[in-house]
């Protein structure tokens, strides 16, 4: 599909009329050309709006090429121009050439470029056209549905075609042949690109923003005006609804404002009933536990002592200290098997909430090892269930004599 076209260059030589257009980047090259023999005494404005007639809709931006603007090199004063500003540039270049171009510095529209900066002196490479003239070129332009962007000498070119060394001013415009078709597309492509891509090293004279006609400014004040006045009324009338309106939605608000806080109260009482009563549940869980833990510790005490092999170690007795407390008495014969039992028993009997502490050993000397040993063993139930169980340390031996 074809896309609106985006650039429309045209150039209006001595005898010479042509444009292209560019639908997309300019590298692509021009989309379409045409060229047609200028008229003889046919001038600038005549021939801009012939060369735009030359194919259908124009571009959305247009530059004007054309050698009836004047064109020429000028030097100035390195250090007059030395801290200025472009635009104070090209005013004081529009003083200096105003003898040969014969357009009064107010009235002229000034395009420069830099081509030679010495300590010295500054040489610019310089096209003017009265501002009258740009101005109707604009209006022409836009009768055709276009917007003139910029306008030069078609000579401009930065870079001109062949060889690169040729002065870029007119020497080659001047040899050119627009009759050939190749010639004239390498041309124009060339212009496009260098407005692209390098717009900086052109002289171009850019057109003057168009005026708002007066009748444009009463229009728009007169609408204005209308609308505040009708803004002002309707917000009256707006602000009068709405601080009623205001007034209901404050009352409701306090309302329900009581209200939240009321059921806020409530939900604070819920709250506090529902943590006590998970409290009691917790409390009961843990008590349950507790219980039956300890309902099963005395018959896991004597199923695991009922248990223990009789080679090494005689039970003699076991007795009910109190408080949940039970002391196991007997005989071994060796000195180590009473740890040795209390250490294999803790395990299983801890984790039925007994405690298990090796108490005093006493030597009888009745064998050749010292044996066999009088020992006891501590059983004491835990009171929590989520008290750990301490760890197993062996109790002092104690000699034939008595003394640990």
């Amino acid at each position: 599909m074809k896309t609106d076209k985006t650039l429309t260059l045209v150039l209006v030589a001595a005898h010479h009329l042509a444009r292209a257009d560019f639908d997309g980047a300019a590298s692509d090259g021009p989309t379409c050309l045409w060229s047609a023999p200028r008229h003889g005494g046919a001038d600038l404005l005549e021939s801009v709006r012939a060369a735009l007639t030359l194919g259908g809709r124009v571009g959305r931006r247009v530059v004007v090429l054309s050698d009836d603007f004047w064109a020429q090199k000028t030097t100035l004063n390195s250090a007059q121009i030395r801290g200025l500003s472009p635009p104070e540039i090209a005013h004081a270049i529009g003083f200096e050439i105003e003898p040969f171009s014969n357009v009064t510095p107010l009235d002229g529209v000034v395009g420069y470029q830099m081509l030679e900066q010495g300590p010295d002196t500054t040489t610019f490479w310089v096209v003017e056209t009265s501002c009258n003239e740009l101005v109707a070129i604009r209006d022409v332009v836009a009768a055709a549905g276009g917007k003139l962007i910029t306008a030069s000498h078609p000579g401009c070119l930065p870079d001109p075609l062949g060889n690169a060394e040729e002065s870029p001013v007119c020497e080659q415009w001047l040899r050119i042949d627009l009759r050939q078709e190749e010639v004239l597309r390498q041309w124009l492509h060339a212009w496009a690109q260098d407005l692209e891509t390098e717009p900086v090293r052109i002289a171009l004279m850019i057109p003057p923003t168009p005026p708002t006609p007066v009748r444009r400014y009463v229009a728009t004040g007169a609408i204005l005006l209308a609308g505040v006045a009708v803004v002002c009324l309707a917000h009256g009338g707006w602000l009068t609804y709405q601080l009623k309106t205001w007034g209901h939605e404050l009352a409701a608000i306090q309302a329900i404002t009581a209200q939240i806080a009321n059921i806020e109260r409530e939900n604070a009482s819920i709250r506090r009933s529902i943590d006590d009563l998970g409290q009691a549940t917790r409390t009961r869980e843990e008590r349950a536990r507790w219980m039956k833990r300890h309902r099963n510790a005395i018959p896991a005490l004597l199923h695991r002592l009922g248990a223990v092999p009789q080679m090494d170690i005689v039970i003699q007795d076991m007795r009910d200290e109190g408080h949940q407390v039970f002391l196991v008495r007997g005989l071994s014969r060796t000195l180590s098997a009473p740890d040795k039992l209390a250490n294999d028993i803790s395990g299983d009997l801890g984790e039925a909430g007994w405690a298990v502490k090796p108490l005093q050993k006493e030597a009888r000397s009745l064998l050749d090892n010292g044996g066999p040993w009088q020992f006891s063993i501590q059983f004491s139930m835990r009171g929590s269930m989520l008290e750990s169980r301490p760890p197993f340390s062996p109790p002092a031996v104690a000699s034939p004599g008595g003394e640990p």
